[in-house]
């Protein structure tokens, strides 16, 4: 930016010398992340905590996809950590997005492991994937361990922090990728399978990369930032966290076109049907679907109902009691080849509004009924 004074207005203009840095076109780029530092511009941070599910949109194949989740809570302060054998100093040094948030961890004098310990609230028994960003700040190598301290823990890797390569995996078995952040920053992610109850990451800086205890100087230490354990098989971009576990930003699409919709802001929201359409939401004799037709999301997760034979139920005595008066919004995807499906109320919502949208036959759609609540219970039922 520079003034420029105009003699023939007598006024004083700023001048722009460089091109906007900031992007604001969300809908086409579908992202919040900056494109030269590839952090997120805006701190967004969707609440996935304990009883809120992770929130779907359609992406641009037509698909109805799940947001990633991050399971690491106070992702990018380390300090509030479990320490052991060490001390932590908030925000010691500039973080990969060029701010003061990285946190040092820094061992003691005491000959032993030195680790500060992230408890997550993920109890999974499937693939997870974990990340950290993490840059050497007096020892260059550190092992990341997803043991709980019992003898059938993962293990993990120990990673170079100056050259960016795993030094050695120690007893892992699974792979460990590290990329670049630049101005010394790596990103280590590593997939692999958890042992059903709460997933614990240990952090234990080594001066050399021989796994020992061995006694800190009280100076040294590795700089961490960036925390992230999500299911499945890849570390997505980065998600922060606070307090609370976070879904990532969702940009919706178009069904039909797959034109880009933008960024999803929504208010808060509760499915209250937990159950399975074969199992507590079934009336019995449901079948798979035929061969060749998926589900909105792709998968096989879908059920065949038979006219006159059988029906799904949101039966709120069952399974469906919200506990509150007012209003209630009912909706599924279904997929006809007759445009016969039905949703009509039981005895107990005797007041609703139907509202079906145009069904098409081999394609999906969703249809959604507004209801009154009585005495906080939902009772409807789906027929072909």
């Amino acid at each position: 930016m520079s003034l420029r004074w105009s003699s023939a207005t007598d006024q004083l203009y700023a001048v722009s010398n460089s091109s906007p840095s900031l992007d604001l076109d969300f809908a086409s780029n579908k992202s919040l992340l900056d494109n030269i530092s590839g952090f997120p511009l805006v701190n967004h941070q969707r609440d996935a905590s304990s009883g809120k599910s992770a929130g779907t949109y359609v992406d641009s194949d037509g698909l109805i996809k799940t947001s990633p989740v991050n399971y690491a809570i106070n992702s990018e302060q380390i300090d509030l950590w479990t320490p052991s054998g060490g001390s932590i100093s908030a925000n010691f040094a500039e973080s990969p997005i060029g701010d003061l948030t990285a946190d040092k961890w820094i061992p003691d004098t005491a000959s032993s492991y030195h680790y500060p310990k992230l408890i997550t609230t993920l109890s999974s028994a499937s693939s997870v994937t974990y990340s950290i960003y993490a840059k050497q700040a007096g020892y260059r190598y550190l092992l990341i361990n997803t043991t709980d301290g019992s003898s059938s823990g993962n293990g993990g890797p120990v990673v170079d922090l100056q050259d960016g390569e795993v030094a050695s995996n120690y007893t892992a078995t699974y792979p460990t990728t590290v990329t670049d952040a630049g101005n010394g920053w790596w990103r280590v992610a590593m997939t692999f399978t958890g042992n059903g109850v709460n997933i614990i990451v240990d952090h234990n800086p080594l001066p050399t990369s021989t796994i020992a205890a061995y006694s800190g100087d009280n100076t040294s230490g590795v700089l961490l930032w960036g925390a992230q354990l999500q299911e499945g098989t890849t570390a997505t971009d980065y998600i922060p966290t606070g307090a609370t576990i976070s879904g990532a930003p969702r940009f919706d699409h178009d069904p039909v076109t797959g034109e880009s919709l933008g960024l999803l802001i929504e208010e808060e929201r509760t499915n209250y049907c937990t159950g399975d359409f074969n199992g507590t939401l079934g009336d019995g004799g449901l079948q798979t679907l035929p061969s060749g037709v998926k589900a909105p999301d792709g998968s096989t997760a879908a059920y065949l109902l038979l006219p006159g034979v059988t029906r799904l139920w949101f039966d709120g005595l069952n399974s469906v009691n919200i506990g509150i008066s007012g209003k209630a919004v009912l909706s599924y995807y279904a997929y006809s080849v007759n445009n016969s499906i039905i949703l009509r109320p039981n005895a107990f919502n005797t007041s609703y509004t139907n509202v079906v949208s145009d069904t098409i036959p081999g394609q999906w759609v969703r249809i959604y009924a507004v209801v009154d609540l009585i005495n906080g219970v939902l009772q409807y039922r789906v027929t072909p």
